[in-house]
């Protein structure tokens, strides 16, 4: 029987969102840098019927973040990454 982690135990989980600032938690059975991106919605999904001028890999991200895990257990390291507005727009 195998009894190891998955590296991802839980998350990512959304814990706080401002118009500024995103926070986002995570748990993991490794110590990782965690990195992540906030797009609009609208840059990523075409309007329906109309060719979207952005598609996802040409959309900028209006956010981003990075972290890295604390050790909470053995097998358990927990980050905390908040993302903040990169456009200086609500």
């Amino acid at each position: 029987m195998d009894l190891s982690l998955h590296t991802l135990l839980a998350g990512p989980i959304l814990r706080r969102a401002e118009p500024k600032q995103v926070s986002i938690w995570i748990a993991c059975s490794i110590p990782v840098t965690i990195r992540a991106e906030i797009f609009r919605v609208a840059d990523l999904e075409p309007i329906s019927g109309t060719q979207n001028k952005n598609d996802t890999e040409q959309a900028k991200p209006i956010g981003l973040g990075s972290a890295t895990c604390i050790r909470l257990r053995a097998s358990l390291y927990w980050s905390r990454n908040r993302q903040t507005d990169s456009t200086g727009r609500n």
